[in-house]
């Protein structure tokens, strides 16, 4: 979404929301209201890259019954990714790019997320109720975290704190690390632990990471009892935070650890080697590495989507359109099933990507 797009937004949302000129801009000016009048912070990240998404936040919010709930129970913040607050919200709340609905309590701790976007006002008014119900939630998570500053360093005192600190998507790496060093061996040895840590996904090199592959034939025993979606769940959350990592650092061999470690989660060969190779071309775009990011990046995309035939791509959503009605005259009116993603809509949003990223890496050269 452009800059002016935005600025309208604002207004717009501005009139919606009844809160007109007094609509606080960030969190210094909101949660002095909140306390005031007993509501909880709505945080709206917009999304930095997604134009759509922010689109859809803007037809959801301007549901008259959707305005309704958030003046009973919230004082609302949107914060524009062009503002300078966007960046610092965007770390502390762990939300590479925005596109994320946040709910505060009146002391500005975190008590619950949206991680993505919607143009239903229904979903919204269901995330909503969650955090109504979830209101005392910051003053248990404070006091875990007193607890801990205080020095209290038990198992069941620190897994308690990563597990409500999980829940709302907020930073457990140093803390796990941190009970990973504290563990005993025996404790290495169980698998309610090493189930434990492997679930809080660990990134790559870290001392938590270190001592859960320590034993790799008891690690594997434990890592295989996981369900196989979780264990795809996990491994991309690895992936992701030591991306995260090498890309904050510039630091190209903690980016190969990472393509290496998602090129061996797949078993046949050509998306395997996809898979490295998408991964290093990210890291070289988000570390600003123009010289190494435009030759891997032609190979990858010349490689992996310009050679595919247009006529094969339309057989595939061919077949999935044909499945997806043979499963909905199934179920009938009972359920709702949720269209399938088409080939064509993901070939076209990647080569899409890949001009923006071309453009993004270039213009100023």
């Amino acid at each position: 979404m452009t800059r002016y797009s935005f600025f309208f937004f604002l207004i717009f949302s501005t009139s919606l929301f009844a809160q007109d000129e007094l609509q606080p801009k960030d969190l210094n000016t909101a949660l002095p209201l909140a306390g005031e009048q007993k509501k909880l912070v709505l945080l709206q990240l917009e999304s930095k890259d997604c134009s759509k998404c922010n689109e859809a936040v803007r037809k959801a919010f301007s549901n008259e019954s959707l305005r309704a709930k958030i003046n009973q129970s919230f004082i609302m913040v949107l914060v524009p990714a062009t503002s300078k607050s966007w960046a610092d919200y965007s770390e502390r709340f762990k939300s590479v790019n925005g596109g994320v609905t946040l709910f505060l309590d009146q002391a500005g701790t975190l008590v619950s997320r949206y991680n993505t976007t919607s143009s239903n006002a229904s979903t919204y008014g269901e995330q909503f109720r969650l955090a109504n119900a979830r209101r005392g939630y910051g003053a248990t998570l404070r006091s875990l975290e007193n607890n801990y500053r205080d020095g209290d360093r038990s198992a069941r005192l620190m897994e308690t704190l990563m597990i409500a600190k999980n829940r709302v998507g907020l930073e457990t790496d140093s803390l796990l690390d941190d009970y990973a060093k504290n563990l005993s061996p025996d404790s290495l040895r169980s698998k309610r632990v090493i189930l434990f840590m492997a679930r809080m996904s660990p990134p790559l090199g870290s001392a938590s990471d270190k001592a859960l592959r320590k034993n790799a034939d008891f690690f594997n025993q434990c890592w295989f009892s996981i369900p196989a979606d979780q264990r795809v769940a996990i491994n991309n959350n690895i992936i992701r935070k030591t991306k995260q990592a090498a890309i904050a650092r510039k630091d190209i061999d903690a980016a190969y650890l990472t393509a290496s470690f998602a090129k061996s989660t797949y078993f046949d060969i050509y998306n395997a080697q996809r898979i490295f190779d998408q991964t290093m071309i990210e890291y070289f775009r988000e570390a600003g590495d123009t010289a190494k990011y435009i030759p891997m990046a032609v190979y990858y995309y010349d490689t992996y989507f310009m050679s595919v035939p247009v006529d094969s791509i339309q057989v595939i959503d061919t077949l999935r359109l044909r499945d997806f009605a043979i499963k909905d005259k199934t179920v009938g009116s009972s359920q709702t099933l949720t269209p399938p993603v088409l080939a064509t809509e993901l070939y076209a949003n990647q080569l899409k990507n890949a001009a923006w990223g071309f453009y993004t890496m270039t213009k100023d050269s």
